[in-house]
């Protein structure tokens, strides 16, 4: 009984551990000073997770935007804020680089909860 227990709270350590390493766009340096023409499409592909990853939505989606699909969501990324903005070139590189943060900033995020699952 006191293996199952300690299991369990090892679990629930872990799960406490997946929901603090949120990373919200909207934090982003640089994201605040983004256009509308271009801050849109950003809160819809990334902060709403409207074309995420096959998980419903759920804020697990971070790790694959970043990882296993990064360079397809760096791309959609661009070409929906360059087709929005008049200036798109412009607005669609300086997109890419909140994105570019965002993933930088998921990634230290998740290595440093899964260093912390491990010293459990």
């Amino acid at each position: 009984m006191l293996l199952n227990t300690s299991a369990l709270l090892v679990c629930a350590g872990m799960l406490n551990l997946a929901a603090t390493k949120t990373v919200w766009m909207n934090q982003v340096v640089g994201y605040s000073s983004l256009p509308p023409c271009a801050k849109n499409p950003v809160s819809v592909i990334v902060r709403d997770m409207s074309y995420g990853c096959g998980d419903n939505n759920a804020v697990t989606s971070q790790d694959c935007f970043c990882t296993a699909s990064y360079s397809h969501f760096n791309s959609f990324i661009s070409k929906a804020v360059a087709g929005q903005c008049s200036d798109g070139a412009a607005q669609a590189s300086n997109a890419v680089g909140v994105f570019e943060k965002y993933c930088a900033q998921v990634r230290i995020a998740s290595s440093q909860a899964i260093q912390t699952a491990g010293s459990f």
